[in-house]
């Protein structure tokens, strides 16, 4: 039987299970790191879209470490529109297996 500790994987790891809703075009920012993102921010207090892309623009290691491949970070409607795509029985999935 394994304990929580050799069970536990890093929250990106995680996030990058998460199935893609997006097509290629047009999509700038890793799925995994925008919802890191948001889960930070949300986690920091900010719980909308504008307030979160805001606080993003002001926290450039954070970016960088949750592996962002453009500049700047996402805007409100990005994060809107992402989090709009997601099928909740997906995410469920992904975490809870």
């Amino acid at each position: 039987m394994k304990n929580a500790r050799e069970d536990s994987r890093h929250l990106l790891d995680r996030l990058a299970e998460i199935e893609e809703p997006r097509n290629e075009k047009g999509k700038r920012h890793p799925l995994h790191s925008l919802l890191g993102l948001v889960i930070i921010s949300f986690m920091s207090g900010h719980k909308g879209y504008t307030s979160t892309a805001t606080w993003a623009r002001f926290q450039p290691d954070l970016v960088q470490a949750l592996g962002w491949t453009h500049k700047p970070s996402p805007c409100p409607a990005t994060i809107h529109n992402v989090l709009k795509e997601l099928k909740a029985d997906v995410v469920e999935k992904t975490w809870t297996n």
